[in-house]
């Protein structure tokens, strides 16, 4: 029964966690959406009032069949929003209820015939928690796009085993598009549905073609079932790391050797970017984070991580570490390092010294951060916090400074609103920002009006 309990309780705070996270996200959104539906509301009524003074009344039929527009798109928006926020615990009475339970509200929203199929009776338990909250909303990034774009009346979606995966499909008999529209990853929200779906460790896929429809696939591994603890035996606590390192080889190999002690690998990483967005999902023990990765750095991404979520441990990997580097990481977060050539047996000795709250820095290097630390830390520019953003989002924010709406940013770049405001969103978070005013003033001090 104690474990029983035990279980329950972890699960009723991954699943508080989860709400929380939602939540700010959603809050974000809805902020950000209805600051720019009024802004545009407010522009569109004085230019009507000098329309009016001039006599210009096909141009104010106009100009107001356009507001009309915008104003019917952002109603929809908000009871959706309404909706999500009424159901951010939405996997409390399990994923296929709360999936079954939002096909329905989208039917009765959007007129459109939603079908539900599972022939292979995939359970709650193989979708697992922290995957079943990503796939429930590229389900639903994939039913906004059928709303806005496809122009169908019907939308199917399938459940299917194969081997050791989940196959997931999103068919409609809608108008379709050209294949080289797809080619462009962020067209129709893909990069936010890659970028959710490489969380659970899967893939997304589009295929369509005109006037025959749009198949959104996505395909990730099952969660394995747990076998049961036999009676008065109490299962050994693991710690769950979570690696961030670009190269793939390394990596895989250091995770078979992890999973053979007691360390649990919850996720993996290929870039600082990645390793952010996976620490608040999976909230680890311990990430073990490379020090040279694409778009964002490991020492940036321990300065981002840690300054968020302080009670994860850190720890440096590098073939070689410079004083230099190691002290800028010690002194902005990490609690040690890890030379990648150390011998298997002393990898995982050092480490397990470090995550049962020990030190892995020898005495020697120790000293040195201890002088190194006594002097003044000089803070990020704005320029280094940039470096952790990918190019989609410097040109996001770019746009915003410029003062584009959202709806003309998704125009110019041809991607869907949602995954500008889902973008924008990210954006906050890096830069560890409030709101759109701040990342307009952000992104003048950073000088990216005058590189745009």
């Amino acid at each position: 029964m104690g474990t029983g309990y035990k279980d329950n309780e972890i699960l009723m705070q991954e699943r508080a966690l989860i709400a929380l996270q939602e939540r700010d996200r959603l809050a974000r959104e809805l902020h950000d959406s209805l600051g720019q539906v009024l802004g545009y509301v407010n522009t569109q009524i004085e230019t009507v009032k000098k329309l009016l003074e001039n006599n210009q009344t096909q141009a104010v039929e106009d100009h107001l069949d356009a507001l009309s527009k915008v104003v019917e798109e952002a109603n929809a928006e908000i009871r959706e929003f309404i909706y999500e926020v009424r159901k951010t615990l939405i996997l409390k009475d399990g994923f296929f209820l709360a999936l079954s339970k939002y096909l329905l509200h989208f039917e009765q929203l959007f007129s459109i015939k939603t079908e539900f199929q599972n022939p292979d009776n995939i359970t709650d338990e193989e979708i697992g928690l922290s995957v079943g909250i990503q796939l429930f909303r590229i389900i639903q990034e994939s039913l906004t796009n059928v709303r806005k774009h496809a122009k169908a009346d019907k939308v199917s979606i399938s459940f299917h085993r194969n081997e050791g995966n989940i196959i997931v499909s999103v068919a409609d008999n809608g108008v379709g598009f050209r294949r080289d529209e797809i080619k462009n990853k962020t067209t129709y929200g893909l990069s936010v549905m890659k970028e959710r779906a490489s969380i659970i460790g899967g893939l997304v896929q589009i295929d369509s073609a005109p006037s025959r429809g749009t198949l959104v696939t996505v395909v990730f591994p099952r969660s394995p079932s747990k076998p049961p603890i036999p009676a008065g035996i109490q299962e050994n606590p693991k710690f769950k790391v979570l690696l961030a390192d670009d190269h793939l080889l390394f990596m895989d190999g250091l995770k078979t050797l992890l999973e053979q002690h007691e360390f649990e690998v919850v996720g993996t990483a290929r870039d600082g970017f990645e390793a952010l967005e996976k620490a608040r999902m999976l909230h680890p023990d311990l990430i073990l984070m490379d020090l040279n990765m694409p778009r964002c750095n490991g020492i940036i991404a321990t300065k981002l991580i840690n300054m968020e979520m302080p009670d994860i441990k850190i720890v440096i990997l590098s073939m070689m570490v410079s004083e230099q580097e190691l002290f800028k990481a010690i002194k902005n977060g990490a609690s040690g390092y890890l030379i990648k050539g150390l011998s298997s047996e002393d990898f995982i000795e050092q480490l397990r010294s470090l995550a049962c709250h020990g030190t892995v820095i020898s005495p020697e290097i120790a000293s040195q951060v201890m002088e190194e630390l006594s002097l003044p830390d000089d803070p990020f520019t704005s320029m280094d916090l940039i470096n952790c953003l990918s190019q989609r989002q410097i040109e996001i924010l770019s746009l915003i400074a410029k003062g584009l709406t959202y709806k003309e940013i998704a125009a110019k770049l041809y991607i869907c609103e949602r995954t500008v405001k889902y973008e924008m969103s990210n954006i906050l978070k890096l830069l560890h920002l409030k709101n759109r005013s701040e990342a307009v003033f952000f992104a003048h001090k950073a000088g990216l009006v005058k590189k745009a």
